[in-house]
């Protein structure tokens, strides 16, 4: 139940915070993906912003692919040793969920149509790569562990000065 409290509060937007993330949420389009929803979370399990893209939006759907993805993302990479989690990706023949990490505090997860590229999904996610700095308030964190298939250095660079 504190979930679904959790996503009316964010679909009324009561924070600024959660405002600005599901506006830049909002902005992660292209021509040849069609998203279904997408969502930031926490690593504690608690939905910072989403945006439904149509669809009506379940909390523990969300929070459970979340969880399970990166969870299993963590142990495989720490398990044959491929270096630091990035990202996982399940692909289905209705959906793909892609979970990526944006941080060590947080994973953007994303449901989009069976069909799409991830080329062009990463290109989406970096697009709004700025704005998620800006609204995550990334580039004041001084233990921050950033995922370099989104963030280059020099969009942090940008957003300290």
């Amino acid at each position: 139940m504190e979930t679904d409290l959790l996503i009316r509060d964010l679909r009324t937007a009561t924070t600024p915070r959660a405002e600005a993330l599901t506006h830049t949420l909002s902005q992660l389009t292209s021509p040849t993906l069609d998203f279904f929803w997408t969502a930031i979370v926490d690593y504690d399990g608690f939905i910072l912003a989403s945006y439904p893209f149509g669809t009506e939006l379940e909390a523990d759907h969300i929070l459970a692919a979340s969880a399970h993805l990166l969870r299993v993302g963590e142990r495989v990479s720490q398990e044959i040793e491929v270096g630091k989690w990035r990202y996982s990706l399940i692909a289905g023949g209705d959906v793909q969920v892609m979970v990526v990490a944006l941080n060590r505090e947080c994973v953007l997860s994303v449901v989009m149509s069976p069909t799409a590229s991830l080329d062009t999904a990463f290109a989406a996610i970096r697009a709004i790569a700025p704005d998620l700095i800006r609204d995550l308030d990334i580039a004041r964190r001084k233990h921050t562990d950033l995922n370099s298939l989104i963030w280059e250095p020099r969009q942090l660079q940008a957003a300290c000065a």
